[in-house]
């Protein structure tokens, strides 16, 4: 039996978790499912008995109060400086905890994203791990917009998902190949409602997701597209590569955030091209209610990445890597990942941008380290 994580944080209270109770017992899947759910100091009190309501129901969901999470992480002392408290970095714990009780699937979801009732949300993730065949996305330039597969009613008919690099931003992107197929390393399922773009898409065209057109599609080998960890699974084996980069550092008078998910999605991804895993877009679709967002304040978190990522563009497009296993990959990632801010100049590229890049690279490496010692096919 395939065992499935479902792993996020949160600091507002579990009213996401009744939907996804729903589902798993609608489609029979509480014996392969476990629930970990990272709170964090701002999290309500009663988030403790929220989890207990439902594993009433049967379902297995373990809330992780901060103090557990202390606890536990008190055993990798050398990555607990690597996961900061009050932050969505708080996720890597349970990541941690669901590849050391024996996740062979890891989703990744928000807490402001529902599944929908009537689709099965862990069967559509079981996509991970087999094989799957799909019309190939080969996009243009290198790059493919994954929200050429929804339905907008934004009046700009180009909509972008967050982290997409604008000068990668142009027509063509959504064009498709003939079928191909190929093992699914990482899973990612769209959403319906508020999208996940960026703020200065959503300050200027409003956008709202009404439909997914029903197709789903593997990622063209070399091709790159932004990957969130809204509603994202994983093999075990793909886990090693997907540390949740740590945000809020200062560099040039801005404060970075919210494209820890970005980055970590981009580093996943080169290293499932270097094993020779394919990246399935499309379903489950969910529906996302996006939690209260002042939209100005995010733009000024995004800026300085939308910036680096200006230049990270390219070196995502040609990085190369030894592909044995996702553990060798993800450690050779990390070194041209800090090679490559090294070198670059610019009005982001001071000393902060570039020390910032530096502690990415450790993290990166001791987040692998750690999950090798908790999983050994990786």
């Amino acid at each position: 039996m395939t065992r499935v994580a479902i792993a996020t944080t949160t600091i507002f209270p579990l009213r996401f978790l009744p939907a996804y109770a729903d589902n798993l017992l609608k489609y029979g899947r509480t014996g392969e499912v476990i629930i970990y759910i990272a709170g964090d100091w701002k999290s309500p009190a009663g988030c403790l008995a929220e989890a207990d309501v439902q594993k009433r129901r049967g379902i297995d969901v373990r809330y992780l109060p901060i103090e557990v999470q202390i606890d536990y992480l008190a055993r990798f002392p050398e990555l607990a400086h690597c996961i900061p408290e009050n932050s969505d970095n708080r996720r890597n714990v349970a990541f941690l905890m669901a590849l050391e009780e024996g996740a062979d699937i890891v989703i990744s979801m928000d807490d402001d994203n529902y599944c929908i009732p009537d689709v099965d949300f862990v069967a559509e993730h079981m996509a991970c791990g087999s094989v799957r065949s799909h019309p190939e996305a080969v996009g243009a330039g290198g790059w493919y917009n994954p929200c050429a597969l929804l339905v907008s009613t934004t009046h700009d008919r180009r909509l972008y998902p967050r982290g997409f690099p604008y000068r990668k931003r142009m027509e063509g992107t959504d064009q498709l190949a003939d079928k191909t197929a190929g093992r699914v390393g990482i899973n990612v399922g769209l959403w319906m409602g508020d999208p996940d773009v960026d703020a200065i898409g959503r300050l200027h065209a409003r956008p709202w997701v009404s439909a997914w057109n029903q197709q789903t599609v593997l990622l063209g080998r070399g091709i790159r597209c932004p990957i969130n960890t809204q509603n994202t699974s994983l093999t075990r084996e793909a886990m090693a590569a997907y540390y949740y980069v740590r945000m809020n550092e200062p560099m040039g008078g801005l404060v970075i955030d919210r494209f820890g998910d970005i980055f970590s999605g981009y580093f996943a991804q080169v290293c499932a091209d270097a094993v020779g895993d394919r990246i399935r877009i499309g379903p489950p679709i969910v529906d996302h209610r996006r939690n209260p967002h002042n939209i100005f304040l995010d733009l000024f978190h995004e800026l300085a990445g939308m910036m680096i990522l200006e230049d990270l563009a390219s070196f995502l497009s040609k990085v190369r890597l030894p592909g044995e296993n996702y553990s060798q990959a993800y450690l050779a990632l990390s070194y041209q990942v800090e090679e490559f801010a090294r070198a670059q100049e610019g009005f982001i590229w001071q000393k902060e941008c570039k020390e910032f890049f530096q502690t990415i690279a450790r993290n990166m490496r001791t987040w692998t380290d750690v999950v090798k010692s908790l999983v050994r096919s990786v």
